[in-house]
């Protein structure tokens, strides 16, 4: 991408989306190593667990799928180690309505209220069998961390799909 943007011979609008698609990569590359180490995120320096969706919201707008972010009910307080989890279980079902379920609109809810938090994320995807997919001892890393992430801060995560209808995933915490 480097390289490419430093062709003179392109228009302005390709030079624009290569500029995003290389910012992109690199908030990506950093974002990876974040999560091999399980280190924090810098979405989430200095501000509340909503803050940070935002901040995610805004770096995925610039692709073709809108992702829209609701927020219910006044802030609380959650422990790094939730609003770590709950982001990045929230990374990985975006990330597979992106990458397998080729879907066109995705939400996300965040609901606090006086002894839980709840994040819900729904894709109008092509959905999949959980049941074929949801294998914790043996297959797809993905669904797998997200329940063990969900766990690690007393939380429970459920996953609700039907091929041809989207998925929605939900996690539950006490606050």
């Amino acid at each position: 991408l480097e390289a490419t943007l430093k062709m003179t011979e392109m228009s302005k609008e390709i030079r624009s989306r290569l500029t995003t698609a290389r910012d992109m990569v690199s908030f990506t590359r950093r974002e990876v190593q974040h999560v091999v180490w399980d280190l924090g995120t810098p979405l989430l320096n200095g501000v509340e667990l909503h803050d940070g969706l935002r901040k995610m919201v805004t770096l995925l707008a610039a692709g073709a799928v809108p992702v829209e972010l609701m927020v219910v009910g006044p802030a609380v307080a959650l422990s790094s180690a939730c609003k770590h989890h709950l982001l990045r279980i929230a990374q990985e079902a975006i990330n597979n309505a992106l990458r397998h379920a080729s879907a066109k609109r995705i939400q996300i809810s965040l609901i606090y209220a006086e002894r839980t938090i709840t994040l819900k994320i729904v894709d109008d995807g092509v959905g999949f069998s959980v049941d074929e997919v949801d294998d914790r001892e043996f297959g797809h890393f993905g669904l797998r961390g997200m329940h063990e992430r969900a766990v690690k801060f007393g939380g429970a995560l459920s996953v609700n799909s039907t091929p041809g209808e989207g998925t929605v995933v939900q996690v539950v915490a006490p606050i």
